[in-house]
Formats: C-alpha cells, sequence, structure tokens
C-alpha cells in the first residue's frame, strides 16, 4: 500500500497542469458508475477548476485515463482500475494508510488538501439520499471543495439489499433504528430470504455510509461478525433462517461495525437439539467439506449450526 502510494506521489509531480480530471462513484443509475475505463468528465468552470454538480455519496478522482495495451514499470499489462488509481487524487488524511476517506459535515464548504490516494470519497450524509453535491478541483490539483444543496443529516437509515429484492431499495427491507447506531430486522414468516441468495446491509438508497458483509455463508449464532466497510464479496444463508439481524455501528458510518444473525431459538423460545444427528461440515463459501481442517469451518448438526476451528 505505501510502495503503490510513493508511486503515485512521484506521478502527481508529473501531472500536466492541462490533466483532464475524472471521476467514477455511485452515480448514473443503479449500482452507480463505476468504469474506470470510460470515466465522467470534469469540466473547467469560471474560475478555471475542475468541476461537476450531480447526485453521489461515494466517489473517486483521477488524472489518468484508460489506454489499451498500456504497461507498468516492469512490463506487465495494466487494467482499467489500476491506470485509474495510478492518477487518483483525494482529501486523505497524512496519517491514512489505507482504507475509504470518510468526510464529515466539518470539511463541507472548506479547500480541502489533495493527496495521491486509491481508495473511495465517501461524503457525509444527507437527505435526501444521494446528496447533490458539487465536485470541485483546483486549477493546479492540491485542493478539493465539496458542496452541496441538499440537507447534512447526523444518521442514515439501512436495509438489506440483494437478489431478493432484485439488488434495489425496497420498504419492507429496511431496518429500524432509534439513534442511528443500532439497526435491527426481523426475518421470518413472510419475510424470508431463502438459503444461497446473496445479499448485503446498505445504505437506504445508496452504497456509501453503510456497506456491510460476511462475505460469504452466514453462521447464524448470534455471535458478534466484526464487517468492513465496503469490502468483501456478498453472504447468503445455507439454510432457513428466522430471526434477528443486527447491524452495530460502534465505530460510525463507513467505519468497521458489528453483524449479527441471531436466530430466533437463541430467545426465550428453545430449540431441542438430536445430539445422534450426523455433524455436517461446510466452509465459509458455503461448500461442504468431508475432512475439514487447517481453518474455521461451519458445523451443522441437526438444526444447529455453529463455527468451528479444526
Amino acid at each position: 500500500m505505501k510502495k503503490f502510494y510513493a508511486f503515485a506521489a512521484a506521478a502527481l509531480a508529473a501531472v500536466s497542469m492541462n490533466a483532464q480530471v475524472y471521476i467514477v462513484g455511485d452515480f448514473g443509475g443503479e449500482g452507480g458508475t463505476w468504469t474506470p475505463d470510460t470515466p465522467v468528465a470534469l469540466e473547467k468552470n469560471a474560475a478555471g477548476n475542475w468541476a461537476i454538480t450531480l447526485e453521489v455519496g461515494m466517489f473517486k478522482v483521477s488524472t489518468a485515463v484508460y489506454e489499451d495495451g498500456k504497461l507498468d514499470a516492469d512490463g506487465n499489462p495494466m487494467d482499467a482500475w489500476a491506470q485509474f488509481n495510478e492518477g487518483a487524487l483525494a482529501p486523505a488524511p497524512e496519517d491514512l494508510e489505507e482504507g475509504a476517506v470518510v468526510l464529515d459535515a466539518s470539511q463541507v464548504g472548506k479547500p480541502l488538501e489533495l493527496r495521491p490516494w486509491g481508495e473511495n470519497v465517501v461524503l457525509p450524509p444527507t437527505t435526501p439520499t444521494p446528496g447533490t453535491w458539487t465536485i470541485e478541483v483546483s486549477a493546479d490539483y492540491t485542493t478539493m471543495t465539496l458542496t452541496t444543496s441538499s440537507d447534512l443529516v447526523t444518521g442514515v437509515d439501512a436495509c438489506l439489499i440483494g437478489a431478493m429484492s432484485d439488488w434495489a431499495w425496497l420498504p419492507e427491507w429496511k431496518m429500524e433504528t432509534e439513534d442511528y447506531e443500532t439497526y435491527t430486522i426481523e426475518l421470518g414468516g413472510d419475510k424470508v430470504i431463502d438459503p444461497n441468495v446473496e445479499f448485503k446491509v446498505s445504505a437506504d438508497g445508496s452504497w456509501s455510509n453503510i456497506s456491510y458483509t460476511v462475505g460469504g455463508a452466514i453462521v447464524a449464532d448470534g455471535e458478534v461478525n466484526f464487517c468492513q466497510f465496503d469490502k468483501g464479496n456478498n453472504m447468503f444463508f445455507t439454510e432457513p433462517f428466522e430471526g434477528t439481524v443486527k447491524l452495530v455501528l460502534s465505530n460510525g458510518l463507513a467505519q468497521e461495525a458489528e453483524l449479527y444473525f441471531i436466530p430466533k431459538s437463541n430467545g426465550v423460545e428453545g430449540v431441542e437439539i438430536d445430539a445422534n444427528a450426523p455433524v455436517e461440515y461446510f466452509n465459509l463459501q458455503g461448500v461442504r467439506v468431508a475432512n475439514p481442517e487447517n481453518g474455521l469451518f461451519i458445523a451443522r448438526q441437526g438444526s444447529k449450526t455453529v463455527k468451528v476451528v479444526k
């Protein structure tokens, strides 16, 4: 990571003062415009700075444009993301070594110092979501100023989003919250997610600020799963689940969070376990394993599922 940014810093010093600025992000329709080979170009404004206004919650800007067949310093082919990140810039704090840049309301409207940074920028939450923002990069590429015509808010709603909702936000999958820190939703009855149906926990209407997954098969044992923001693959149940899905933003928006899957049997109602039932083992991707060893696995015996280390 540090090697990459050191390389990017050297590249920044060589940026032409006429270099175009491009943007990718969660704008432009469902799923966003995360296409580094065909990014959206910023335009020069009256002040001579690069600027664009759009509805967005998370984005990345760069002065690099994709070139087919481009090679790195070692002669290896560079894909679109490698090329885009080569010229990426963000108002990243000097003590930040990796991860998304998470901005707050105090930074809105102020020139923020830019430095080479290949990670996303997460804007403060607004209502409506996503908010309408103007992103302005100074003509000399040293600062970025972010302004919005939307209302800034202290918290955002969360929901479950996935194949069960055609990856669109639906009101019935909204999670309940009273403090914008702890969110819950009850699954069961008419509200179910079938086994092997992939989903995530998302912000209401946007992937910015809230985007969490265990990155594979879910172990519904009520224990905490520490999840990085905007990381990992989708998650899925390996068997029918009834109970509570709980998200706790213990570190604030767009930071490591706690995700719980609490089966209904963990409550007052008990579940009778057949101690003589055979034990089945699965890896974290939900694939059955005949002889588990050297890792973390899911053990299922009857209706009881637990994590085990072999």
